[in-house]
């Protein structure tokens, strides 16, 4: 039997966790989100976690003290015939999960969205919160976007080299039914 692993991978806001969440709910699919992993070792580290780059000086000290393989480690140790992986964004992460060895698929799937929709998402979703402008979405993306050591957050690089692109502004449902042809012949 082989153990399916599905990185869903895109830019803030461009709807991952919903379809994370998705999967995990039609398909009973055990779920990763890298932040958690990142959160994680954060409070055991007593590290605040208030804003993205907060998120990666935890990523890079995780790295450091624990070697570059700490994140894909830690994916491949939690069990289930399909595992959901939500925001993969480092390049060495993603092909050691699809170098893992006999018995394990790695299938990427990136999300598509363009900048004026996630916009708005993000700023739905955070109403009760600081509201996020437009000029600090445009930097979060620019930080993720791109960094030429493969160990680090590079989400072009991410997306670039999925095995599946799917336009997540459309409506849900689409978005699910595209992702369900991909997943059911996984699962065979």
């Amino acid at each position: 039997m082989n153990r399916n692993i599905v990185p869903i991978v895109g830019e803030a806001g461009a709807g991952k966790t919903s379809l994370s969440a998705y999967l995990v709910h039609k398909y009973g699919s055990a779920q990763v989100r890298v932040s958690g992993l990142i959160e994680d070792y954060a409070a055991k580290c007593q590290i605040e976690l208030d804003n993205r780059e907060d998120y990666l000086f935890v990523h890079r000290k995780m790295k450091e003290e624990q070697g570059p393989s700490i994140i894909s480690d830690s994916i491949l140790k939690i069990p289930g015939e399909l595992l959901v992986v939500d925001g993969l964004r480092v390049p060495n992460d993603m092909d050691r999960l699809r170098n893992a060895g006999a018995g394990v698929i790695t299938s990427v799937i990136a999300l598509n969205c363009p900048f004026d929709v996630r916009l708005e998402r993000i700023q739905d979703r955070s109403r009760t919160l600081v509201p996020i402008t437009r000029e600090q979405l445009i930097e979060d993306d620019q930080r993720d976007a791109y960094n030429p050591d493969p160990e680090y957050q590079n989400t072009r690089a991410v997306m670039h080299d999925a095995d599946y692109h799917i336009d997540s502004a459309r409506p849900r449902m689409q978005i699910f039914r595209d992702v369900d042809n991909i997943i059911v012949p996984l699962l065979g």
